[in-house]
């Protein structure tokens, strides 16, 4: 794309991202002298005559919203290829979550802030237009300190790959009015309580339904009260903290009736503490909203949370015998549920059980291709229970946990296997962590699931790992990073895994899938050069040819080569067969270029080899709903909350579904 000219007007001259939408690039405008922003939609938008029209119309009407705190549009249409666009104003500036990042604003900053927002949302709503995803991120502060309203609504199909992200979903949730968790009808109250929300969080510095995970968050957002700012911050005025908890209300009815009365209110409040502020802001569109720059982005810190780990969890069914039994200390039938590792005493513990986690469970994923009676399940967001729940929900017959402890400079690793019939251990081991020989791990799941490995099945299901701890240490902290969607926290650790062992290959290829995730980023499209070369250096064994083929399909991905990124998920998926992400992948390619029959059946034959994934069901449930197909959405998405009630997504997509029926 870059150098292609949209419309005979727009210069593409970088990428800046994508998202489940379609892609987003810089563009130098040939006929004024400024820069834009080209939303590139995906190619089901002009596929489905109904979602194309739809946008057309939208983007006209937006169009016309001229207004200092909403983001301008230039200009829709079509490029010469029939692909759908949106020309947007630059910005160059952060959002509104990097402000957060660095704490709570001081009262009139969250004031003018607030106000610029209503501004802008008062015109949308007068104009009949509701935005429903008022968040940190879609609000913008320019290098001047303007504040912008971001994403207002086109082009909203939901992004299901999103909603697989704990994060994602959990902070856009966080911000959801109750009326919008249950798919009802909304008006411009669902917008109020979303600024609301967003106020409380810029006084106070915390969300006001903080949770440890996304299912929690969905929970407090229907249910729970919270505390008044004033009880977390006693500079609040009275008046201020009265009209955010009256926003946040359960019910529509009880918040204010529109955005002109909360600016009224803010305005009022501004002028008792900063009247020259007040002033300017009573003067209608300002240039300045008063907002100080956002500071300089911070370096995240690798340590997941409560949810980030229990988002990396994997469920792990493996359908055994129809008869099952227990010898002592082993299981002749094998189906185990990988919960989540837990962490004590460090913040290294806490990121090296997530990377244990996945390395585990990725072995006993390759260990089910030996047998096609054996497939695994990933889990969802939130798959910790109780022993007893184990069997009733998922069939198991045990339940594989470990924990990674930190005691002064001793690090140790422990895997427990319990039994869910009959109670009790049925294997533990513990290793140190803290020499040069890592632990067999492997070994010890073979041996304790009693599946007996001759030498060439062993060379297929380990992955050429490393004996060598500090190699393979660096690695759990790779795989962590990557798993927090953090690539660039990634990089550093696994290219120490590869330097201190360079036949390392797991290390290798994951550093190859980090520099292609950063590739995707605009200004860094050299790193997937680098993946290229990384791959193209070193001849993989049988073990790793599935990894290897799905990194290369990313490179292509990044390259805007669809035809073959889906050549070489489909060779992923020959080596591979039981690895349900790859198919996953493979049908998304598809999907986004409208290719429904050849994402269906991609799909399709996930479900009929993962049966009891819950996610198979999910992708299909979510083409459906793309195609309007709302009979057979609802009855995947009901197939996905048998198999794994607490992931939140499949609500969502359930009741826009049957809001579809309507």
């Amino acid at each position: 794309m870059i150098g292609e000219v949209i419309s005979g007007r727009y210069r593409i001259t970088a990428r800046i991202g994508s998202g489940g939408a379609g892609e987003v690039y810089e563009a130098e405008d040939l006929e004024l002298p400024r820069k834009a922003a080209i939303k590139l939609l995906a190619p089901i938008w002009g596929s489905n005559q109904q979602l194309r029209q739809r946008f057309l119309r939208e983007a006209e009407a937006l169009s016309l919203l001229d207004h200092p705190h909403i983001c301008t549009i230039y200009k829709a249409g079509e490029t010469d290829s029939g692909r759908l666009y949106i020309a947007m104003a630059h910005y160059d500036g952060e959002d509104l979550s990097a402000r957060l990042a660095a704490g709570a604003m001081v009262i009139p900053e969250a004031l003018s802030c607030a106000i610029a927002i209503t501004d802008g949302m008062e015109l949308a709503h007068r104009k009949g237009f509701l935005h429903r995803d008022l968040k940190p991120g879609n609000v913008l502060i320019t290098e001047d300190g303007i504040v912008k309203i971001l994403d207002f609504g086109l082009a909203k199909v939901p992004d299901r790959t999103q909603m697989t992200e704990t994060g994602v979903t959990m902070g856009t949730l966080a911000y959801a009015s109750p009326e919008q968790v249950r798919g009802e009808k909304l008006d411009a109250r669902t917008d109020i309580y979303a600024l609301g929300v967003l106020l409380y969080q810029m006084v106070t510095g915390t969300s006001p339904f903080a949770a440890s995970s996304a299912v929690a968050t969905l929970q407090m957002v229907m249910n729970h009260q919270p505390a008044a700012p004033r009880k977390l911050r006693s500079d609040i005025p009275r008046r201020l903290d009265q009209l955010i908890l009256r926003c946040i209300e359960k019910t529509a009815d009880q918040r204010p009736e529109s955005m002109a009365v909360v600016q009224d209110e803010l305005i009022e409040m501004l002028a008792e503490i900063s009247p020259s502020t007040a002033a300017r802001q009573r003067a209608g569109h300002v240039e300045n909203s008063g907002i100080a720059a956002p500071p300089p982005r911070r370096r995240r810190r690798l340590i997941p949370s409560v949810g980030v780990a229990a988002a990396i969890a994997l469920l792990l069914w493996l359908v055994g015998p129809p008869s099952f039994w227990f010898g002592p200390g082993q299981i002749t039938s094998i189906g185990a549920l990988v919960v989540p590792f837990s962490a004590e005493g460090s913040d290294e513990a806490s990121a090296l059980a997530a990377g244990v986690c996945l390395d585990v469970s990725g072995q006993l994923m390759r260990l089910s291709d030996l047998d096609a009676h054996r497939w695994v399940v990933p889990a969802g967001s939130s798959m910790a229970m109780a022993m007893e729940n184990a069997r009733s929900r998922y069939g198991v017959d045990a339940v594989l946990n470990g924990i990674v402890r930190a005691n002064g400079g001793e690090l140790t690793l422990t895997l427990n296997l319990h039994d869910v019939l009959q109670g009790g251990a049925l294997a533990t081991a513990s290793w140190r962590l803290n020499g040069e020989e890592a632990p067999d791990l492997l070994a010890w799941l073979s041996e304790v699931l009693d599946i007996p490995l001759e030498a060439q099945d062993r060379a297929r299901i380990e992955a050429p790992g490393s004996t060598f701890w500090p190699a393979r240490r660096d690695y759990y902290l790779g795989l962590s990073a990557l798993k927090q969607n953090d690539p660039a926290l990634a990089v550093e650790p696994l290219a120490a895994a590869h330097t201190a062992d360079q036949q390392f290959g797991a290390a290798r290829l994951s550093l190859a899938n980090a520099l292609c995730l950063l590739g995707s980023e605009a200004d860094q499209p050299r790193r997937v050069d680098q993946a290229e070369s990384l791959l193209n250096a070193y001849p993989e064994p049988r073990a790793l040819l599935g990894q290897h083929y799905a990194v290369l399909a990313e490179t292509h991905k990044a390259h805007d080569d669809q035809a073959g990124a889906a050549h070489f998920y489909n060779l992923a998926i020959n080596h591979n067969p039981a690895n349900p992400d790859y198919r996953r992948k493979h049908g998304a390619i598809w999907m986004w270029q409208a290719a429904y029959a050849s994402a269906e059946a991609v799909y399709l034959e996930a479900v009929d080899v993962n049966p009891g994934y819950y996610g198979a069901w999910e992708d299909l449930g979510f083409l459906y709903y793309l195609q309007g197909r709302n009979e057979d959405c609802i009855r995947n998405y009901s197939r996905v909350i048998e198999l794994a009630p607490s992931y939140e997504g499949s609500y969502n997509l359930l009741g826009a579904a049957h809001y579809g029926l309507e």
